[in-house]
């Protein structure tokens, strides 16, 4: 399968199973505007980008989760091999 056909592949994957994301709103829209819809949410499955959906580095000034396990993982090697430990700030997350 050629780069092109897996791409288009994914692209009708996405968009058939994106249809039914936020309750189906997409198939309350006209034809046009519910072609359009789809096309977003294939692109970005999210509706927004407002302080609860989107990057905490550019809303909270905060460091995302995975780069806050990164330090964790690097003050624990620098602990392991020097005998202390890295000062961290704490991240307030829910994982």
């Amino acid at each position: 399968m050629s780069k092109r056909a897996e791409r288009r592949h994914h692209y009708y994957r996405l968009k058939k199973k994106r249809s039914s994301y936020y309750g189906g709103i997409a198939k309350s829209f006209e034809k046009d505007d519910m072609q359009r819809a789809l096309g977003m949410y294939v692109a970005t499955a999210t509706l927004c980008s407002c302080s609860g959906c989107g990057n905490p580095r550019k809303h909270h000034k905060e460091i995302t989760t995975q780069e806050y396990k990164a330090e964790l993982v690097y003050a624990d090697g620098i602990e392991e091999y020097f005998g202390w430990r890295p000062h961290i700030k704490e991240y307030n997350c829910y994982w």
